[in-house]
């Protein structure tokens, strides 16, 4: 295509030893460059965009890197053809050589963007606010389920989203009634979203007033052991000695306290709080 393109637009095209015709080779394909480079972009991206897959949009990026390039090197011949002066007295035809080196520091800067961009859903990533909020909204559609936790999204491609989350029932609940809520509840999942889902029930006192008032008498310490910490699966068991408070704290993954920490601080707190019980704190990680 160059060679016909030359027959075109460059006089004397034969004459590689003329720097005018060298010039103009260049600028040639840089710009034959630029234009395939950044209709292929264009072609692939929408392509990507419409298929969902991940590989054609990155490798749309590419060529568009590739035009980049092109724009480097399309610079540096115009920089190059310039004539010495006083403070060049050989020209600057060596600007050749940096527009070179710029290119290959721009293919380098690419590949970098490119792998990190890569690994990142790799190493899995946290799923959107968006999506998360659709989830909530579909789950807690149902007036039985009173709260979720522990939702953790597994993307593996389009197409190949996995879903999993613990939802709060009553305790006093039909079993039967409320395995049927939980499978609509995951039904409904895999019809709007696309994805497969699994619910897994946990039963919680609603209507118990000493559990409610243990729990918020928990809850409103939790800010001053970490901000953002949160708490979920509160329930007592009495006995004829002691009660065990039992209950998951959620750990911001920021968090200035360690795990260890944070578990000492609360079981120091519900010792505080009541006279003889046993707390039995679980430390939990968001996923979301």
């Amino acid at each position: 295509m160059i060679t016909l393109l030359s027959r075109l637009f460059i006089k004397d095209r034969e004459n590689y030893t003329d720097e005018r015709v060298r010039r103009s080779y260049g600028a040639l394909c840089s710009c034959a460059g630029i234009f395939l480079n950044v209709l292929l972009f264009a072609g692939k991206y929408l392509a990507g965009v419409l298929s969902g897959s991940i590989a054609v949009t990155a490798d749309a990026f590419n060529n568009l890197s590739d035009a980049g390039s092109s724009v480097i090197t399309l610079a540096g011949f115009r920089m190059a053809s310039k004539k010495a002066d006083p403070g060049h007295p050989f020209g600057h035809g060596r600007i050749e050589y940096l527009s070179g080196v710029a290119v290959a520091l721009f293919i380098m800067w690419s590949g970098f963007t490119a792998a990190r961009d890569t690994l990142s859903p790799l190493l899995g990533t946290p799923p959107s606010k968006e999506l998360v909020d659709r989830i909530y909204a579909i789950v807690l559609a149902h007036p039985e389920i009173r709260n979720v936790h522990d939702l953790v999204v597994h993307d593996y491609g389009p197409g190949r989203l996995m879903i999993s989350l613990h939802a709060e029932v009553p305790a006093d609940g039909d079993l039967c009634e409320l395995h049927d809520t939980i499978d609509t509840a995951e039904y409904e999942l895999q019809k709007e979203l696309g994805c497969s889902a699994v619910i897994h029930m946990d039963p919680v006192s609603i209507d118990d007033g000493k559990t409610s008032r243990m729990r918020a008498a928990v809850a409103a310490h939790l800010d001053e052991i970490c901000p953002g910490m949160t708490l979920h699966d509160f329930r007592i068991v009495d006995g004829p000695t002691h009660t065990n408070v039992i209950f998951d704290a959620v750990l911001p993954l920021d968090a200035p306290i360690s795990e260890e920490e944070a578990k000492e601080k609360l079981d120091a707190l519900v010792a505080s709080l009541w006279e003889n019980s046993h707390p039995k704190v679980h430390i939990d990680r968001p996923y979301i």
